[in-house]
């Protein structure tokens, strides 16, 4: 395992359900979002958080 990267915040605790877990790794995975042979979650949600809120906003609203 690497070094801790700095400037980094845990990120406890969140509970959703098994699948959601797994589906966001193959998400990670199949977008190059890698460590190791798993997911880089870590670097997967960052970038997520960069991508712009309204686009975010209209994907999400519209899938429910």
């Amino acid at each position: 395992m690497g070094r801790r990267k700095l400037n980094r915040v845990p990120f406890p605790g969140c509970k959703v359900k098994p699948e959601t877990l797994d589906l966001i790794r193959q998400t990670a995975v199949e977008l190059g979002y890698t460590y190791g042979d798993g997911a880089a979650l870590g670097e997967f949600l960052d970038r997520i958080a960069t991508v712009d809120r309204d686009l975010l906003k209209l994907v999400f609203s519209k899938s429910n």
